[in-house]
């Protein structure tokens, strides 16, 4: 049963980190590098850098929820 659950685990950490937040990090560092990096969508050098690319969009997500959270309830 702990086996099944770090296996589902382990899919849906992989799922979100290369398929949800891939596309907001490879966004966010063409813009910061002006067009430089990533070259090409999934022209990732390897394993490494597409998790880089993945992390770098899930800190960015987390911190664009944190601000408009601070907005939002900054409203009456």
């Amino acid at each position: 049963m702990d086996t099944l659950l770090a296996l589902l685990a382990r899919l849906f950490a992989t799922v979100a980190l290369s398929v949800v937040f891939y596309w907001p990090g490879w966004a966010l560092l063409k813009l910061l590098t002006w067009g430089r990096h990533p070259r090409s969508l999934r022209s990732a050098e390897g394993l490494d850098d597409a998790w880089g690319i993945s992390l770098i969009g899930f800190v960015s997500s987390g911190l664009l929820v944190a601000i408009a959270w601070k907005l939002l309830a900054s409203f009456p």
